[in-house]
């Protein structure tokens, strides 16, 4: 009977000791879940930068062209907030940039590039809160969101982020 109890005793301690390092074990581990990777290795959304590109192709020197390169603006910046550019790699970002500015003339790159130009001074503006520019974008209809976009983590990085790479696509 004591052998007995002893082997009890002895395989429940066993038991214990192997459960106590299966925890210690669960706690140093730290795998990630799909939602944590696929957040922290975000993507360039092609598709809506080319949506993005299609919108600056579309007006230039038009009446109303204030108003969209205020758009447009905003625009840019949550496409770089939602690709979180500031953690990009450039040239992936400059790849991407250049396949989408790559399907129009050379007429129509120059009107896109004008104005998205209009656009990174009408964002920088609204970043240095200027006046005259925040009336424009509420004039535009995209104050709201321009508001909520410029508080997003990391927005003026991406903002630059964006601007800086498009300059550097020829």
């Amino acid at each position: 009977m004591k052998e007995e109890l002893s082997m009890k005793k002895t395989g429940m301690i066993a038991a214990l000791l192997i459960c106590g390092i299966l925890v210690l074990a669960g706690c140093g581990a730290k795998e990630k879940t799909d939602a944590q990777e696929a957040e922290t290795e975000t993507k360039l959304d092609s598709e809506s930068l080319q949506e993005l590109f299609d919108f600056a192709a579309s007006f230039g020197g038009s009446a109303g062209s204030g108003l969209k390169s205020a758009v447009l603006a905003v625009d840019s910046l949550e496409w770089a907030n939602t690709c979180d550019l500031q953690h990009q790699d450039p040239e992936e970002i400059q790849n991407t940039m250049k396949q989408a500015i790559a399907s129009y003339s050379a007429d129509e790159q120059e009107v896109i590039r004008s104005n998205f130009a209009a656009a990174r001074t009408d964002g920088d503006a609204f970043f240095s809160n200027d006046d005259l520019t925040i009336d424009t974008f509420e004039s535009a209809g995209v104050l709201e969101r321009a508001q909520e976009q410029a508080e997003a983590e990391g927005s003026l990085q991406n903002f630059n982020a964006f601007f800086d790479n498009l300059d550097s696509v020829e």
